[in-house]
């Protein structure tokens, strides 16, 4: 059980590949990376004028510190930080940094600055197979303290440990795998006018302090958390934007009736480590203390689970955030985020058994149908919000979700001292920019009116 939660799966590293073995999400990543770039960002906004020549020093000192603690194997540098215009607009270089590819054998790490009056964005693009979102964010610790004048050097090291017997891994993979796809089969799905077409749109909002404060208040009255109201609410926009196609009669005799939204949620895994780790006593000791260090470990330590809501235009919003909470909190019990890695091996097994990129694009939304997902995450106990005063201020931090072949739609939700940033990723072939527009703007303005409708 333990390999669930780390990288080892087996020995084979691709090109570009971090120095240990990859895990099952990593693998699956590294496939959808032959169709499309599957590029992640980290967006840091910082007070004051950037200096082009120590944060190009910074990024070299760190990522060299990367590769000598065994994450990078050696290989050239990366290309020097890209000073953007000032008129560049943040959705316009954060889109472009999603849909440029990497460049074999170079690091899969791309950083650009782009100015703007009294302040900067220091943006970092990464390969997502490499790491997660917690192993960047601690890359753009060292890099900011480095560049501030003060040394940061990365202390990390490769997540990986022993994999377990690869009979018990098919076994679990293949009673998960067939779970999902039972699960899925009412699920409905977005149509692509062009499935071979991954190009990916982006746009942001970013909402008052005032928004999570007043969030607080309905989420402790019904016992639920901010991510379950998220899941809510935008199951009851994509509900809406899908009504008319849900509710077409299957013209197909046997045919089951597509009626149900599914939102895939991107779960950080690491937490959960020590549930596998064995008892005190004996040479389990060593192993708990191995789980246990893997916290501070660079890699990608993720799992997903997917929530299913029958007819969400149909209910209220109070029952919407009740019924996301219920299976919520049956995944958190039965462990499903970690479990998904075990399905995540046979869904790449019976991937690899097609051989054209046409199958590989249809994969997903014929064998598990999701109209979007989300990744949502509260920075308060972060570095970032409780950096030193004398150092240039971070004013604010937010992250990009890639899409891909599995998710047409993803939302990354970034609280940072109370400031929420809501990005949206999109598929240009799923849906259009004016749906997009529409989609992030009801969103933002349904979180502000929330505790309004739940008190009504």
């Amino acid at each position: 059980m333990m390999n669930r939660v780390t990288v080892a799966m087996d020995n084979a590293a691709p090109p570009n590949a971090a120095a240990g073995p990859l895990n099952s999400f990593q693998k699956l990543m590294r496939c959808w990376t032959s169709l499309a770039p599957y590029n992640a960002v980290q967006v840091m906004k910082i007070g004051g004028h950037a200096n082009l020549e120590h944060w190009q020093n910074a990024v070299k000192q760190v990522l060299a510190g990367l590769q000598a603690s065994g994450c990078f194997p050696p290989m050239p540098e990366m290309a020097p930080v890209e000073h953007l215009p000032p008129e560049t607009s943040c959705e316009q270089a954060i889109a472009t940094a999603l849909n440029k590819p990497f460049i074999p054998g170079r690091a899969p790490l791309r950083a650009a600055i782009l100015p703007l009056p009294d302040a900067f964005l220091f943006i970092l693009t990464y390969d997502h197979w490499i790491a997660d979102s917690w192993s960047i964010r601690e890359l753009m610790r060292c890099i900011y303290f480095q560049a501030a004048g003060v040394a940061a050097v990365p202390g990390f090291a490769p997540l990986t440990t022993g994999p377990m017997p690869r009979a018990a891994r098919m076994f679990g993979g293949l009673g998960e795998s067939l779970q999902q796809y039972l699960r899925h089969r009412r699920a409905a799905r977005l149509h692509l006018s062009n499935p071979l077409d991954f190009q990916a749109g982006f746009l942001s909002r970013t909402l008052p302090e005032s928004v999570i404060q007043r969030l607080r208040v309905p989420a402790a009255e019904l016992k639920v958390s901010i991510h379950d109201i998220f899941v809510a609410v935008l199951a009851s926009l994509l509900g809406e934007m899908t009504r008319d196609q849900r509710c077409q009669k299957r013209r197909r005799f046997g045919r089951l009736s597509r009626n149900r939204v599914a939102i895939g949620s991107i779960v950080d895994i690491r937490k959960y480590i020590d549930a596998f780790a064995p008892r005190p006593g004996g040479a389990g000791d060593a192993q708990r203390a191995a789980a246990a260090a893997s916290n501070r470990q660079f890699g990608v330590a993720l799992g997903f689970t997917t929530t299913l809501v029958p007819q969400p235009e149909a209910q209220s919003i109070r029952q919407l955030i009740r019924t996301v909470h219920q299976q919520h909190q049956r995944q958190k019990q039965t462990l499903a985020a970690v479990k998904s890695l075990d399905a995540m091996d046979m869904t790449r097994f019976f991937w690899n058994l097609y051989r054209q990129s046409r199958h590989h694009a249809y994969f997903f939304s014929k064998n598990l149908p999701l109209l979007a997902g989300i990744s949502n995450i509260n920075l308060a106990d972060q570095w970032m919000c409780s950096a030193p005063p004398k150092l240039p201020p971070i004013l604010n931090y937010f992250r990009v979700s890639p899409v891909g072949p599995l998710l047409p739609v993803v939302w990354a939700t970034t609280t940072f001292r109370d400031r929420l940033t809501i990005g949206l990723t999109y598929r240009r072939t799923a849906i259009d920019v004016a749906q997009a527009a529409a989609l992030v703007d009801k969103f933002a303005e349904t979180l502000e009116r929330l505790p309004e409708t739940l008190s009504a």
